[in-house]
């Protein structure tokens, strides 16, 4: 775009030590690793979530019927942060851990069903 220069934005955060300790630390480590292996799977995938308006995952994820839709959803719920925030402050028991293996699970059901794999090659 002319007369627009582009930046990029020092990695920051609010969290303690304003690094990303609360989110990626030993505690939460077993969530992320499921997560790239989610997200490793939803790559097939992306035309199906675009939609057919052409545009690329994620700026239009909620195209779709059944199981591309739950695929999504799952996913997103899935990679919400509250999660290893909660997991972190131990403020909420087993609450993260429970909500996390749920929206993963769902997920790798609905890769199953929509034929995907994990990222180890594996049926989701």
């Amino acid at each position: 775009m002319a007369g627009v220069e582009r930046i990029d934005a020092m990695e920051s955060s609010w969290g303690v030590n304003s690094d990303h300790s609360v989110w990626m630390n030993e505690r939460s480590l077993h969530m992320w690793e499921r997560i790239w292996q989610l997200e490793a799977g939803l790559e097939p995938f992306q035309t199906k979530l675009a939609g057919e308006s052409g545009r690329s995952w994620p700026e239009n994820p909620f195209c779709g019927e059944g199981a591309v839709n739950a695929l999504a959803r799952e996913f997103l719920l899935a990679t919400a942060s509250d999660w290893e925030f909660l997991l972190y402050t131990g403020t909420a028991s087993h609450y993260p851990e429970l909500r996390f293996e749920a929206h993963a699970s769902a997920c790798e059901r609905a890769l199953a069903a929509l034929g995907g794999t994990t990222s180890g090659g594996e049926r989701a």
